[in-house]
């Protein structure tokens, strides 16, 4: 099973992304609900098992997808608003989460990429399900700054 990043590797990847000291804590909180799911990501191997995924609320998801092109809160709060994530956003987001992938790779394990980066309407049942069984996930509380907090959660699935 892959290891999975600390809450560490992923204050340093979202901070250095964004271009701000991004707040990252460990959360009790499992992010699984469809209604405020913001964004699944896809981790396959070079066979296509999916390996892992991360996901992350609608707040976390805009605001990362905004932070890279420095879009003011307003906007991200009208998509937050609307339950979805604008198409500008989330190509930011899938680059975040492309990066991500790092986390996973290491010379003792299989490589991974990411395939696909799944916004509301399309998130997938089996990878919400996924999602909310893994027994091997890292939960947290994200807050990046002039933007908010909101939820992430990384799983390994296989």
């Amino acid at each position: 099973m892959f290891q999975l990043p600390t809450e560490a590797n992923v204050r340093d990847l979202l901070s250095m992304m964004v271009g701000k000291d991004v707040a990252v804590k460990y959360s009790v909180m499992p992010l699984v609900d469809p209604t405020t799911t913001g964004a699944i990501a896809r981790y396959d191997d070079d066979e296509g098992v999916l390996r892992a995924l991360a996901c992350c609320d609608l707040l976390v998801a805009n605001s990362l997808g905004a932070a890279l092109a420095l879009v003011p809160k307003g906007r991200v709060m009208d998509a937050v608003k609307a339950k979805n994530v604008p198409a500008d956003f989330a190509e930011n987001l899938h680059e975040v989460f492309n990066v991500g992938a790092n986390f996973f790779n290491a010379p003792d394990r299989p490589h991974v990429k990411l395939t696909v980066t799944h916004t509301p309407p399309d998130l997938p049942a089996e990878l919400l399900q996924s999602l909310a069984s893994s027994p091997n996930r890292l939960d947290l509380k994200v807050d990046i700054p002039g933007y908010g907090s909101g939820n992430m959660t990384v799983v390994a699935t296989a």
